[in-house]
């Protein structure tokens, strides 16, 4: 098992705690490369996109090689590709990826403080078997709720009252502190902080039992969908992926692309424009030194991370160069739609 500080990490903002994931009613399982080899043995890997604006490109270059995951995709609409995705968009990368999920739809995996995704039970298995999992991680629930916050597990029933056990499980964590407290142990609040460590690490253990009992399905629905199998024009498909390398980028010049860029590389020169320059800030993209400047920093990640770059004027343009990207199926052919 991990110790507790492996799965809890500072992350940026966006991301939520392992904990909000835990200790939660709603029944989700982690992907991860790690959890996937174990109960799936060899990761694929091939070429897809990645959608962002210009504040998410320093922290998007931390990531190439690592086992943090992000969000990428092979199909989008052209209004998404221009206003991106939970971002301001603008900035698309092409990037080879181990993959670790592929559906054909959003399916609005999110991520953790350690850069797992979670998905819902419902998404990565059929409704038979997922009847019979909900059961397994209400169980799961139950007994550790039993071993560490003194619940007496012999009143519950892990299927006929789930809706109670997920209550109880939400408010984990205060159940164990006040389970210690009543018991007369000292220093209740750190020990009841270690215990929640152990109760992470054994929830996680256990999730991670279940989907390798359901394996099968686990790799049908988040790997065999195929390749554009949503011919949806408003929709986009969602893959989950960690450990890429990046093979170019495509920029939309716009004001948002230039005054993000600068507020992220150069929150200096940022803040100086803005306050000498109050109400000239759609002159931005036209000024020589700041293009000139975003220019030289591009051609320095680009050879520092060994990627090519095109900027492009038009949405138009920005969305052909996308589009017709050659990507996906240059490491496997694709799969025939179920």
């Amino acid at each position: 098992m991990k110790r507790f500080i492996q799965y809890i990490a500072e992350e940026p903002a966006w991301t939520k705690k392992t904990t909000d994931y835990i200790f939660s009613q709603d029944m989700k399982i982690p992907v991860s490369s790690t959890i996937f080899k174990r109960i799936l043995g060899n990761i694929p890997r091939d070429t897809v996109q990645h959608s962002m604006d210009a504040t998410k490109m320093k922290n998007f270059f931390k990531l190439i090689g690592k086992k943090k995951s992000i969000s990428a995709f092979t199909e989008m609409n052209p209004g998404a590709i221009v206003g991106g995705i939970q971002t301001r968009g603008g900035v698309v990368a092409d990037i080879e990826a181990d993959i670790l999920i592929e559906y054909p739809e959003d399916i609005f995996s999110t991520p953790d403080s350690n850069g797992r995704r979670w998905v819902y039970l419902a998404t990565a298995l059929n409704t038979k078997n997922e009847d019979q999992a909900r059961v397994m991680v209400s169980q799961l629930r139950l007994d550790i709720l039993g071993k560490y916050a003194g619940v007496d597990t012999s009143f519950y029933n892990a299927k006929s009252e789930m809706n109670e056990i997920k209550d109880m499980w939400k408010d984990a964590p205060k159940k164990v502190f006040s389970f210690l407290v009543k018991s007369g142990v000292e220093n209740a609040q750190k020990e009841a902080n270690k215990i929640k460590g152990k109760m992470v690490g054994e929830y996680i253990d256990g999730l991670e039992a279940i989907m390798k009992k359901f394996a099968k399905d686990v790799e049908s629905n988040l790997r065999d969908f195929g390749y554009g199998k949503d011919n949806n024009p408003e929709s986009w498909d969602e893959l989950v992926v960690n450990n890429f390398k990046v093979k170019h980028i495509y920029i939309y010049r716009t004001l948002n692309f230039h005054v993000d860029f600068l507020n992220s590389f150069f929150p200096t020169v940022a803040r100086n424009w803005k306050n000498d320059r109050l109400g000239l800030m759609d002159q931005i993209q036209n000024n020589p030194e700041v293009l000139n400047g975003i220019n030289r920093m591009m051609f320095k990640l680009a050879k520092k991370y060994r990627f090519t770059f095109s900027y492009h004027d038009t949405q138009g343009e920005f969305v052909k160069a996308v589009q017709s990207a050659n990507r996906r199926g240059l490491k496997r052919p694709p799969k025939k739609a179920r």
